[in-house]
């Protein structure tokens, strides 16, 4: 379903060494996507350049506090399985797939590293209407437990790549 990563099936807190490298409460970089330009289709890549002044490069959507959009495998998994069909990630145009790990109300104001890059979480996706243009569905089974993913800011550049691991930085 996620050509260019392999998911581990351990979820944060669970203590569970699976080899992967990835500790409780951190996730990794699954699969990475931008859009160049309004309605147009996300385009999967291997690493994506940010910055505090920009946002993802190359994305069109970057607002001052929505520069990054990331989608958490396990509750994208949720709604694939309550529609009863496996569906790409990229119909939900984020920015960033990431494993291991379920968003919620405690990851608003989180700042987080991912690769070399330092990101503020600002909240919840809210999702458009969009979504139920894509998949019939789909929209409202991502209103709940935060399925839509987050939205963040870019807080220190850098360079995201699949694989980079996703970790919560302790707070100052």
């Amino acid at each position: 379903m996620f050509p260019s990563a392999v998911v581990s099936t351990a979820r944060a807190g669970d203590g569970i060494d699976d080899g992967s490298g990835v500790l409780p409460g951190q996730g990794r970089v699954l699969d990475l996507a931008v859009r160049t330009a309004e309605r147009a289709e996300p385009e999967q890549r291997s690493r994506l350049r940010l910055a505090p002044s920009s946002g993802v490069a190359d994305d069109h959507a970057a607002g001052l506090r929505r520069q990054l959009t990331i989608l958490a495998e396990p509750q994208w998994q949720t709604i694939c399985d309550q529609l009863g069909r496996d569906l790409p990630w990229t119909i939900r145009r984020a920015n960033l797939l990431v494993s291991d790990i379920e968003f919620g109300p405690e990851w608003s104001g989180k700042r987080l590293r991912i690769g070399a890059v330092v990101v503020l979480v600002h909240g919840e996706v809210t999702p458009c209407f969009r979504m139920e243009e894509q998949v019939s569905g789909l929209h409202d089974l991502m209103v709940s437990d935060w399925r839509g993913g987050v939205h963040c800011e870019v807080l220190e550049e850098g360079e995201i790549a699949v694989g980079d691991v996703l970790e919560m930085l302790e707070e100052d």
